[in-house]
């Protein structure tokens, strides 16, 4: 915006004028779209206007009457831009600055001793937010609830204040989440919600499970387990696993402890022995919902143990809690992130969370013999949906009987000295040159020198993480060896013998096959991840070097054939992207040949063709301090393209069409 000092103050005008006009609502929502559109010109500072920042907490606290179940455009209006708003500012309470600071404007002055009401602010948002849900909750019983206008209004609810809630809460001063996080603790806590608005409460758990887990667990997660033990101990509790109708209560527990359990792995440590009771005692209800939020517990908890995940998004390295001596919060509003200086941080599951994760998945994913006969019978079943959930069984129960992987770690230099590559010009931690590197060159195909031996094989250094080396190299990398207590048919476990007999069976196999391929609804064959980890699949693509090299004969191969076996040969060849850019040389031959298809006769086969070659120039790119110099150039064949197109042009123009 050029001239926001005559923009926004008119704006603002009509909105307060149009607040409390009830004859024309429709003017209000217009101009907070209108308002929406220009909150970063409305809150930053620049040389030549700040006064929007003036604005911000008079206008956030006046909008709030916006949010009316009665006007559901009006309240979804009102959620956007309060989410537009936090997106740019901090939550924080700095008026005490005018009392530290001497170098601030009048307007500066003004704007920080309005800060002093966000606290307000908070407090009567989140009263209208829980009328709001208790009015919900009144509207429909515990039944399933039907996917209709409502419902759906619902869901737009939930995902706006969820994301909300998530910018205030990594936004904010720690006295200001602590108000958010007693509010929200004390309304989830002394009172059950129904099936209508849970996903509603959970935005707010979700809210301050991320903002501080660990008080919001110190709080919550003990109350919620021991409302769900004493429910399960009552006189008529040990009912419950076989009643089918369920206890309202507790499968409210249930959803809320599902809620909890998302907390950074690290957090979840202290309370393992509480979590594991809960599971317990209630893994085998068969009430559905309550089931279902057991089975949502389980997911989240894995995740939260096992995955790698941001945990801290703040915008502003600063101390945003004061004294505010060096650093002023509302200098920052609305201004870009210099992404040089933005610290991510990042969860890395340790040995305690993965020991935890590991005793789960032993304890309460147990395979007896007659689940495994079962699903792999099921394989071969006429019902097209039991035969998926049976792929899904299968692929998940090989994966729990594989034999522990065993783990070295070394540094670079070691391994490239074990297989004689040069060492110098090393990437190391404090360095990061994203993209192609000659340090980085021996994690991808294009040097590869397959080992001659099994000794050699084993001790290959394989990285299937495709992040491995393509920013950086740790000091030491940790990885496992091609090597693991392998089955034999006399120490076979049964549940291993039960898939092992079937899979040696040729004709269960070709049966099996067949019908996965008659699975398929359209004229092609479909990459199923699924499918394949019910086998066997690595992403370092030099584990894979006869699978890739058969796949570079695909793309040569220069015989035409049908239709429907070209477009096979180039949906199997689109797999290639879980190698991403460590098969150069393979986007390479891919650029070459496919740029040549894109005029094909049949369309299929042309829109095929062109999403593996936009594929093989999606690692054309350079980031900050890196480089690209192994894989084909857009530019090049953009220029190729247009040649052609050119041509194609002349001639038309030369020889149009209906001429003869």
């Amino acid at each position: 915006m050029l001239r926001p000092e005559l923009i926004v103050p008119p704006i603002i005008e009509k909105l307060f004028a149009s607040i409390d006009n009830t004859n024309e609502p429709h003017r209000f929502t217009s101009i907070m779209t209108c308002l929406t559109r220009i909150t970063r010109q409305l809150v930053r500072q620049t040389p030549c206007y700040s006064q929007g920042q003036t604005y911000v907490l008079p206008l956030i606290m006046s909008v709030l009457p916006g949010i009316d179940l009665n006007d559901f455009k009006k309240t979804s209006i009102t959620l956007e831009f309060l989410n537009t708003i936090f997106m740019l500012i901090t939550c924080v309470d700095c008026s005490s600055a005018i009392h530290i600071r001497k170098d601030l404007t009048d307007i500066e002055k003004e704007v920080c001793l309005s800060t002093a009401k966000f606290g307000d602010f908070i407090n009567e948002f989140l009263d209208r937010i829980f009328r709001m849900i208790k009015i919900l909750s009144t509207d429909m019983s515990d039944a399933a609830v039907i996917i209709d206008e409502a419902n759906m209004e619902d869901t737009t609810l939930e995902s706006k204040l969820r994301s909300i809630m998530a910018n205030i809460v990594q936004q904010c001063s720690s006295k200001i989440f602590q108000i958010i996080r007693e509010k929200i603790t004390d309304f989830v806590t002394h009172s059950y919600w129904s099936a209508k608005v849970r996903k509603i409460v959970a935005s707010l758990v979700q809210a301050i499970v991320l903002g501080d887990p660990v008080e919001t667990l110190k709080y919550l997660l003990p109350k919620t387990c021991d409302s769900i033990n004493k429910i399960m101990n009552d006189a008529e509790g040990h009912g419950l696993l076989t009643d089918h109708k369920g206890d309202k209560e507790l499968t409210w527990y249930l959803f809320l402890f599902s809620e909890l359990v998302r907390a950074r792995g690290d957090t979840l440590i202290i309370y393992r022995q509480m979590i594991i009771s809960v599971f317990h005692r209630c893994i085998q209800i068969i009430h559905k919902g309550s089931y279902k939020a057991v089975a949502s517990a389980a997911k989240h908890l894995l995740k939260s143990l096992t995955h790698i995940y941001m945990i801290n998004t703040r915008w502003t390295g600063e101390n945003i809690d004061g004294p505010y001596v060096d650093f002023l919060p509302i200098r920052v509003w609305g201004q870009p992130v210099d992404v040089d200086k933005f610290q991510v941080q990042f969860h890395i599951p340790g040995d305690d969370e993965l020991d935890f994760a590991r005793e789960f998945v032993e304890t309460y994913v147990p395979v007896p013999s007659s689940c495994i006969h079962t699903c792999v019978d099921l394989l071969v079943h006429d019902h097209i949906e039991l035969r998926k959930y049976a792929i899904q069984s299968i692929a998940a129960i090989c994966r729990l009987q594989k034999s522990p992987r065993i783990y070295v770690e070394k540094s670079l230099d070691g391994i490239l000295h074990e297989t004689k590559k040069e060492s110098s010009s090393v990437t190391m931690h404090d360095e990061c040159h994203p993209g192609d590197r000659d340090d980085n060159l021996w994690v991808t195909m294009d040097c590869y020198k397959p080992p001659e031996t099994q000794a050699e094989w084993e001790q290959t250094c394989f990285l299937d993480k495709t992040f491995h080396g393509y920013y950086t190299w740790p000091k030491m990398i940790k990885y496992s060896m091609n090597k693991r207590a392998r089955y034999t048919q006399n120490d076979m476990p049964e549940q291993v013998a039960i898939i092992y007999n079937r899979f040696m069976d040729k004709n269960f196999l070709i049966q099996s096959t067949k019908l996965m391929i008659s699975d398929e609804h359209t004229d092609e064959i479909n990459f199923d991840y699924v499918r394949v980890t019910m086998f066997k699949e690595h992403e370092d693509p030099r584990r894979m070097y006869r699978l890739i090299d058969f796949m570079r004969t695909l793309i040569n191969n220069r015989i035409s054939s049908n239709t429907f076996n070209e477009i096979s040969r180039w949906s199997l060849i689109q797999t290639l992207r879980m190698f991403q850019w460590r098969i150069p040389s393979i986007w390479c031959t891919i650029h070459e040949y496919a740029r040549e298809l894109l005029d094909h006769s049949f369309k299929p086969v042309r829109e095929h063709i062109a999403n593996v070659l936009s594929m093989s120039f999606s690692f054309n790119i350079r980031l900050f301090n890196g480089k690209s110099t192994r894989h084909p150039s857009i530019n090049q064949c953009m220029d190729v393209i247009y040649e052609r197109l050119h041509q194609a042009i002349e001639i038309y123009e030369k020889t149009p069409l209906g001429r003869t």
